[in-house]
């Protein structure tokens, strides 16, 4: 059986739940699974071991390449402007 899901501690006595492949936080819902108690944390991995729970699907964000057009800064994008009285 493969295992796909760990609980980790998160800050002290808070706990998180995460897909071992990725690292990511679980979310299911729209919620993630973290700041709990160090049990629920390990119910919930069994939970999800077990396909009682499913955690929600995110697809992976594609990094930029050099074809990705840029956004230029608001700065760049502003037209040249003379100062009032000058020419």
């Amino acid at each position: 059986m493969v295992i796909r899901y760990d609980k980790r501690v998160q800050d002290k006595d808070l706990w998180q739940v995460y897909e071992i492949s990725t690292g990511r936080v679980i979310v299911i819902a729209g919620h993630p699974y973290d700041g709990m108690a160090q049990h629920e944390a390990a119910e919930i991995v069994s939970l999800l071991e077990s396909g009682a729970l499913s955690a929600d699907e995110f697809p992976e964000t594609p990094l930029p390449t050099d074809s990705t057009p840029r956004h230029a800064s608001p700065a760049a994008a502003a037209p040249d402007r003379i100062p009032p009285g000058k020419s």
